[in-house]
């Protein structure tokens, strides 16, 4: 299931607001889905969050900046966007540092890595569940 496109002025106003710029495989996937989710796994991306309706989607933009006012660890590490989670423990973040490139890293209890550098093999692995950290 598919958000459906977003408008290259949502994703520079995103970029933006996040002060980064998105690697263009993420901005390829924002134009032509918005967010999706298959099975238990979401891929975060940049739902009309102006309702009041309960969200069906998270936003990359709400998710950022709440892990940002988690703990100071996020202070130097602002780079790094959550995109999407195992349904446990480890999250995925996209490496802005990496821009235009995609890298893809995987954080959690004893693991910090690069799980993917692209995002048709991070979807892949995502979807077939491929954790291996």
């Amino acid at each position: 299931m598919v958000l459906g496109p977003v408008s290259d002025a949502e994703i520079h106003s995103a970029e933006t607001d996040l002060g980064v710029v998105f690697p263009l495989e993420y901005v390829a996937f924002l134009r032509s889905y918005g967010a999706a989710v298959f099975g238990s796994k979401e891929i975060y991306g940049l739902p009309d969050t102006s309702s009041d309706d309960p969200p069906v989607w998270s936003s990359i933009l709400t998710m950022t900046k709440h892990i940002r006012k988690m703990s100071d660890y996020w202070l130097d590490h602002q780079h790094l966007l959550p995109i999407s989670s195992d349904g446990m423990d480890n999250m995925f973040y996209l490496d802005t540092e990496k821009s235009p490139a995609t890298s893809i890293r995987v954080i959690g209890p004893g693991v910090d890595e690069v799980f993917s550098e692209s995002m048709d093999e991070f979807i892949m692995k995502l979807h077939n569940e491929e954790f291996e950290f």
